[in-house]
């Protein structure tokens, strides 16, 4: 992948907020980041942030615990899922 088309699915994805180089996850969407190949790819999950540089990605966690710094060539896929709609939580015992 490449800085634009990264930057182009992040500018399209639901519940991402951006300008320039620096992209925000909205609170209740879920962002994962893919990196590797398919078959063999490890996955980023709970993404808070993705600032674009020259080179690579900066993938932030949203609770800052994980800064992961990849290649655009090692990113293979981007997914967001939006909240559940309707859906509430229940009291378990």
């Amino acid at each position: 992948m490449t800085r634009e088309i990264l930057a182009s699915i992040l500018a399209r994805a639901p519940g991402v907020e951006g300008r320039k180089n620096r992209f925000e996850i909205a609170e209740g969407h879920e962002l994962t980041v893919y990196v590797g190949r398919p078959g063999q790819a490890m996955q980023l999950g709970e993404v808070g942030s993705c600032i674009l540089e020259e080179g690579f990605v900066e993938v932030r966690a949203r609770d800052e615990r994980l800064v992961a710094f990849v290649r655009y060539d090692d990113v293979s896929v981007v997914a967001v899922r939006p909240p559940r709609a309707g859906v509430s939580r229940r009291a378990g015992f």
